[in-house]
């Protein structure tokens, strides 16, 4: 569990600044502090790479640690799409919400924090994890400011500093520097178990997604070849491959 950025939301957090890098013992992980094993992730296209759709990266790392969870995640996603989740899903019951939220941003920081409290306002007092969004372009650092800024506001908020995690490994992420490839996709579902930890109660199950539609783009965002989900079409030995350009390469 060592080397995982982390910053709790107890009021320590210092607004714009990175989490300190320290690994999370088990007094700190989310499986200690709830009674249930009820596990809902949301986010963009990031996030859905990780479902059962693409390689099931989430549910792998999750269930073993007697985690029931539905990933709900679609490309092309704002954080508005946080909100639509939880009020389709939110009276399923649900001890822990994760959110990897804001890779799609429109560039105005108030609307976005707004946004965000309110999600965040109608989770409480259940525990949330929320993940920095890799920083491939310059604006998202405003959107992590947001993020680390929740930290502190909000004592149900644990922030995970995957921003942190991508910068540091490039293998990570694929041409736009955002969209995950296979080993980024196993990253961050570990990332999220190591912030979990063991569920109290198990047994783990991978539960059905609601929210299936990756119609708005690719969710690779650029070509990677031989990646479940990309924009490339695997041809035989001496054809031309066809490859479909994604709507945009800096949507998630």
């Amino acid at each position: 569990m060592s080397g995982l950025p982390v910053a709790v939301g107890d009021g320590s957090a210092m607004v714009g600044q990175a989490p300190s890098a320290a690994s999370i013992d088990p007094a700190n992980q989310i499986g200690s502090k709830v009674s249930g094993n009820r596990v809902l992730t949301i986010g963009d296209s990031v996030m859905a790479s990780t479902a059962t759709r693409y390689t099931n990266d989430m549910c792998k790392a999750l269930v073993p640690l007697g985690w029931q969870v539905e990933v709900e995640a679609e490309t092309g996603r704002f954080v508005e799409f946080g909100t639509k989740v939880l009020k389709r899903r939110w009276a399923a019951g649900w001890d822990v919400v994760v959110i990897l939220l804001g890779n799609n941003y429109m560039e105005f920081q108030s609307g976005y924090r707004k946004e965000l409290d309110s999600i965040i306002s109608s989770i409480e007092p259940n525990p949330v994890i929320l993940l920095t969004v890799t920083e491939f372009k310059k604006s998202r650092r405003r959107v992590n400011e947001v993020i680390r800024e929740m930290a502190t506001t909000h004592k149900n908020v644990t922030v995970v500093d995957w921003a942190t995690i991508t910068a540091d490994d490039p293998t990570l992420t694929g041409g736009d520097r955002l969209h995950l490839t296979l080993p980024g996709r196993q990253k961050l579902a570990d990332t999220v178990a190591r912030a979990l930890g063991p569920s109290p109660a198990g047994p783990g199950d991978c539960m059905t997604s609601v929210f299936k539609d990756d119609s708005a783009i690719p969710v690779t965002g650029t070509t990677v070849a031989g990646i479940p989900g990309s924009n490339t079409t695997t041809t035989a030995a001496g054809t031309t491959p066809t490859t479909v350009a994604p709507a945009t390469t800096a949507g998630a």
